[in-house]
């Protein structure tokens, strides 16, 4: 069997049972000549070795394997590879697909390559489709294929990609992402590896004592919001091979007949620390190149407010839209409470299952007699739009996907929605995982690119920040200074959060709320014996948004006469740097905000375009200088001085905005 492919820079050569791809940048060698697929080798450019033969004969598995990988008569089916430029919504790529059959369990297995030009990056996923259901002892606490063991009983782990790091490669660290935003402030926790046999997280990196290493990206959901039996996102075999795991799916939801498909699994190649640094937002770029259609927005959502159910009527909505404009927002996001169901509360609270015409239905009280069509001329006389709160249907598993998608077209087809926000996502099942991204990219498909999502990791079990990027950005936290519960808003742990998420997620996927400081409840905050978020200026909590998406988390209604000016005044400068800002990727820089550093986010680029540079000085930080370059940089806003050491933040609770 052969198999030649060329296209740019990328190649795939099958010969003698030996098939390597790759392109300029690196070099993964495989071994099929057992009808198995098997890692040989994975090199740089160089010809570097980053990792060896791996051990194992298979560089995957799923639950379903009970005898052992070498006595299977596999038969190897098919090596193709091929350019694709229609891809939903990803980048054009580079495919290689190689198919294996097991004809005693009638078992199709295929392994994909996913390859980029130029790029040092190894996409994995692998499919599967049974003719027979796995006869396997297992429970979820393990306790009882632990027991039969030595029958050759064991579960096997659902392994996406194997690895054996070449000599002197180590692991050194993984990292894991956490949703769940409405219970705590810790969305990445960073895990220093000490030899154990399993680890947490959607990264793992591996390196030489020179700097040069390779990483692994899960894009699958957060580690607490998996759905397979293991307790753990990476393992270490014996001899040293680390394993993927990711397919996302439970013994219990092998279909038969249908094809699974599992989570993608990335290798990236990098040389010294900054490339690691730089490479995965450069993947994530070239992977969701075709996101250049979702368009930057400020949105205005009033649910942050606290009231916004009782309040919505038509007056509030009139006075909502016209201040929107006011105060700098390009989007009001009417949110939950304009439908004739009521409130998400009947869909959570008593598990309705929702008629979609009759929960959905536009209720006339709160919105009017016109419907949408008053307030979308509305909006537009005051150069805004409208965007709409949904909550598709969790606990049927979305199979409703396709009705739920011609509402939303609907929406979009006759009132001119763009931009909607969903709520209440939870995916127990992998099916309800497939469904719902088939909802997000029929409505994308059908609209030709205008519909655009919010989509919410606040809680439940959701995608997390490495999936369905392409179909819109993240809501990330529900933050509010209106409340006597909650976490409670606060523009250190905001900063924190987005600061600790900006290293490994670009900035330009993320919203970054701001409430309003008129709203504070100080009562909330003594009580908790926590700093009131109002030490610090309103210009301060708008500043901690400028390089995201900002969200404008209150109710035009309420902002003061004299406050609407400064807000609008901040929006109008994100505004003014917005396209030069995400067409760098923004990292941090400082230290981690705690509420005494100097911190802040800066703007690279490799194009010679304009760099944006933002620093904060938290309100308990004894330092006022930010050691730095300052040759080509500039003042643009805020409060700051230029030095020949760095920048000077002369007084607390304070920010400045740089150009280059």
């Amino acid at each position: 069997m052969t198999c030649n492919f060329e296209k740019d820079d990328i190649f795939v050569r099958m010969n003698d049972g030996i098939l390597t791809i790759g392109n300029r940048a690196f070099t993964r060698k495989l071994d099929l000549s057992k009808n198995l697929l098997r890692t040989m080798e994975l090199t740089d450019g160089q010809g570097n070795a980053f990792a060896k033969g791996n051990v194992y004969p298979l560089d995957f598995s799923y639950y379903g394997f009970s005898a052992l990988i070498e006595e299977i008569p596999f038969t190897l089916e098919s090596v193709e590879a091929f350019w694709t430029e229609e891809c939903g919504y990803e980048a054009p790529h580079a495919e290689v697909k190689i198919k294996l059959f097991d004809p005693k369990g009638k078992i199709t297995l295929v392994r994909e390559f996913i390859l980029y030009p130029e790029l040092p990056v190894c996409g994995v996923r692998c499919r599967a489709v049974l003719s027979a259901f796995p006869v396997l002892y297992w429970n979820k606490s393990r306790s009882i294929q632990s027991q039969y063991q030595r029958w050759g009983q064991a579960v096997r782990e659902p392994v996406v990609d194997t690895l054996l790091p070449a000599d002197g490669f180590t692991i050194r660290r993984t990292v894991e992402f956490q949703g769940h935003t409405d219970i705590h402030n810790e969305p990445v926790i960073e895990h220093p590896y000490n030899g154990e046999k399993t680890a947490l997280g959607n990264l793992l990196y591996c390196e030489a004592d020179n700097g040069s290493g390779f990483a692994v990206l899960q894009e699958a959901a957060p580690s607490s919001e998996r759905r397979e039996l293991e307790e753990y996102d990476f393992s270490v075999s014996q001899d040293g091979e680390i394993r993927s795991i990711g397919w996302g799916i439970t013994p219990t939801e092998l279909p038969l007949g249908k094809e699974i498909v599992s989570c993608r699994s990335v290798i990236l190649l990098y040389h010294d620390s900054e490339e690691r640094e730089t490479l995965l937002k450069s993947y994530l770029r070239k992977r969701f190149a075709e996101n250049a259609s979702l368009r930057p927005r400020i949105v205005v959502n009033a649910w942050g407010c606290g009231k916004f159910s009782k309040r919505l009527s038509p007056d509030f909505l009139d006075t909502e839209i016209r201040g929107t404009g006011a105060v700098g927002g390009e989007v009001y996001q009417v949110d939950d409470s304009w439908q004739t169901g009521k409130s998400l509360g009947e869909l959570t609270r008593f598990n309705r299952v929702a008629d979609l015409r009759e929960f959905w239905g536009i209720d006339p009280e709160r919105i009017g007699s016109d419907n949408f069509d008053h307030w979308m001329k509305l909006a537009a006389e005051n150069n805004v739009e409208l965007g709409l709160w949904l909550a598709p249907s969790t606990n049927i598993a979305y199979r409703d996907w396709k009705d739920f998608s011609d509402m939303i077209l609907s929406f979009h087809r006759r009132f001119g929605f763009r931009l909607f926000k969903l709520d209440n996502a939870s995916f127990y099942l992998a099916e309800s995982e497939k469904n719902y991204e088939q909802m997000l990219l029929r409505s994308r498909q059908m609209s030709g690119g205008k519909i655009e999502f919010n989509l919410d990791v606040t809680a439940a079990i959701r995608g997390g920040y490495f999936r369905f990027l392409e179909y819109g950005n993240l809501f990330l936290e529900n933050r509010y200074v209106c409340h006597s519960w909650g976490m409670g808003y606060h523009p250190e742990t905001t900063l924190r959060n987005f600061w600790k998420l900006s290293r490994y997620v670009r900035a330009q996927s993320l919203q970054i709320e701001c409430p309003y400081i008129g709203d504070v409840l100080n009562e909330f905050y003594d009580t908790r014996s926590r700093t009131r978020p109002n030490v610090y200026p309103w210009e301060y909590w708008l500043a901690v948004t400028l390089f995201a998406n900002p969200l404008l988390w209150f109710a035009p209604t309420d902002v003061k006469d004299e406050d609407r000016p400064l807000c609008r005044k901040m929006m109008e400068l994100h505004k003014f740097i917005r396209e030069d800002l995400f067409k760098g990727e923004i990292y941090p820089v400082g230290s981690m905000p705690d509420g005494k550093a100097v911190t802040g986010f800066v703007s690279r680029r490799d194009d010679g375009g304009k760099e944006y540079m933002i620093l904060y000085r938290e309100q308990r930080a004894e330092q006022e200088l930010f050691a730095c370059e300052t040759a080509g940089w500039k003042l643009l806003a805020g409060n700051g001085e230029l030095t020949g050491d760095g920048v000077r933040l002369p007084e607390t609770c304070s920010w400045v905005l740089l150009e280059k």
